[in-house]
């Protein structure tokens, strides 16, 4: 039987893949249905469409009962936690900074390409990164 530590591990390097292969779809989706007209257009669009649907499967894996139990027993740290810790305020504050950080980024980087389609490209290959960093991450913790 497999512990609980394992299973969560398990639901989580799951999550991550669908996250990971859910960015990469929409991103090349995106690009062919950007770049190229008439059928191929439809093509890309129905990519980018499986790539959300694989993105909202990962969501689905985070947001069920099982994943949170899971998670609570393995002591991550919750919103309440921290809120705990650091008070209301202070978590409102840091969240309204890295909201602003992330519109300035991507008024920035809008700035530069003069076109939004590729701005927001730009903030799903960000997430697609941390998303395979977390995967490595979620991998030698299971090596350990």
């Amino acid at each position: 039987m497999r512990t609980k530590t394992a299973n969560y591990k398990d639901m989580k390097k799951k999550r991550l893949i669908f996250n990971i292969w859910g960015d990469i779809l929409v991103i090349v989706g995106t690009i062919i249905a950007y770049r190229y007209e008439d059928m191929i257009l439809i093509i890309g669009n129905v990519i980018a469409l499986l790539g959300c649907a694989l993105t909202v499967n990962g969501i689905r894996i985070k947001t069920s009962k099982k994943y949170k139990e899971l998670a609570q027993e393995e002591d991550t740290e919750s919103i309440k936690d921290i809120t705990n810790e650091f008070g209301l305020s202070m978590v409102i504050i840091v969240v309204l900074f890295a909201v602003g950080l992330i519109a300035n980024a991507l008024i920035l980087f809008h700035y530069f390409v003069h076109s939004w389609v590729e701005a927001l490209l730009f903030l799903v290959a960000l997430d697609l990164v941390v998303a395979i960093r977390d995967y490595f991450r979620s991998d030698k913790e299971v090596e350990d």
